[in-house]
């Protein structure tokens, strides 16, 4: 008897770690509570990294994503993951580390057809090459232009030279601009990003909730820097809770006016990401820089 328990103890400990949890999501990806206003469907399991998510579109359970995540809120993807279309068929796929693209990466038409390959690479991207729906190539020589649809909808213009990323603009119907996220002049802090750092080192406050938890890492805040230089929208969207967020937004959001981005010698309105790393050090708090 001793030893049928055991094994039987085995097993339930074996089909613990492969239980899966559901989550459901609006359209908007904030959970629910009822199935009924759900348009997704999340199944999850516990892994040595984190968890393996399945997403689906509710109610018709057509998979939506499959991937791993060392976290859920927000989704950190690690390794391999593949996102799809409502009719099934593939619509990215590629390898990721700490949440950022690593790699050979494809994106797909809804037809099946190859729309892009770019190899994220450590000193940048590599644009291989883009395809429109027919499967004509849009770029020669890794030089070219093409028009895409974000998925809000909002057009998206991308200019390539020497397989690089030239110039990126979207145009967005609902805010009515346009916003520059590669412009021939990106936007720059006053007296440089040493500057910002030395000013986020000595403003930002460690939240006691996360000293006394003992939490350490990364937030990240996006933020729009202007045409005349002021910060707008700003917004975190990779927390690690225990009031960082809360601080990190509070901080950047005392910044100064920076000197915009340009494009043809005039100011354009540029998106920015600002990651702020929380760190338990003597009682220091350090900043990690623009990416």
């Amino acid at each position: 008897m001793k030893y049928l328990f055991v094994f039987g103890l085995c097993i339930a400990n074996n089909l613990s770690s492969w239980a899966q949890d559901t989550v459901y999501f609006n359209k908007d990806w904030q959970e629910v509570s009822d199935w009924k206003d759900a348009a997704y469907k999340r199944l999850m399991k516990r892994t040595a990294v984190g968890w393996y998510i399945n997403d689906f579109y509710y109610p018709s359970d057509r998979l939506q994503m499959e991937g791993e995540v060392s976290s859920l809120t927000p989704p950190i993807l690690e390794g391999y993951c593949v996102h799809y279309y409502h009719n099934g068929n593939k619509k990215r796929e590629g390898g990721y580390k700490g949440g950022r693209p690593i790699g050979l990466h494809k994106e797909y038409h809804p037809s099946g057809q190859t729309k892009t390959e770019i190899d994220y690479q450590t000193d940048g991207l590599y644009v291989d090459q883009v395809w429109a729906e027919t499967g004509e190539p849009l770029l020669q020589e890794g030089n070219g232009e093409y028009e895409d649809v974000n998925a809000d909808g909002d057009k998206v213009y991308q200019k390539i030279r020497k397989h690089g990323v030239a110039l990126s603009y979207t145009v967005r119907t609902q805010e009515l601009d346009t916003l520059y996220s590669v412009a021939e002049q990106m936007p720059e802090y006053p007296g440089g990003y040493d500057r910002l750092y030395r000013f986020v080192r000595k403003k930002l406050k460690y939240p006691k909730v996360a000293l006394r938890a003992r939490i350490q890492g990364v937030v990240y805040v996006h933020l729009i820097v202007n045409k005349t230089g002021e910060i707008t929208e700003v917004n975190v969207i990779e927390n690690i809770g225990a009031g960082c967020g809360k601080e990190a937004k509070r901080i950047i959001e005392r910044l100064k006016t920076w000197k915009p981005g340009e494009v043809n010698g005039k100011p354009v309105k540029t998106p920015i990401v600002l990651p702020i790393a929380f760190k338990l050090k003597q009682k220091r708090i350090f900043f990690v820089g623009n990416i």
